[in-house]
C-alpha cells in the first residue's frame, strides 16, 4: 500500500500549478490590463515631457 500512495502524491506532485490567471473572472482581466495601460500612459508622459523640455531649452 505505501508503493501506492506514493505514486499518488507522484502525479499530485507532477501536475501544473494552476495559475492565478486561470481563475480570475474577465472583470479582474479587465482591471489587471486597464492598470498595465496607465502605468505604460504614464511612462509615456514622463519621457515625453522629457523629451519636450530638451527641445525647448535649445
Amino acid at each position: 500500500m505505501d508503493n501506492y500512495d506514493n505514486d499518488l502524491i507522484k502525479l499530485d506532485y507532477r501536475k501544473r500549478p494552476k495559475k492565478s490567471a486561470d481563475n480570475m473572472t474577465p472583470y479582474d482581466k479587465a482591471i489587471r490590463i486597464m492598470f498595465k495601460v496607465l502605468f505604460f500612459m504614464v511612462i509615456y508622459m514622463f519621457f515625453m515631457g522629457i523629451v519636450s523640455y530638451i527641445l525647448n531649452a535649445f
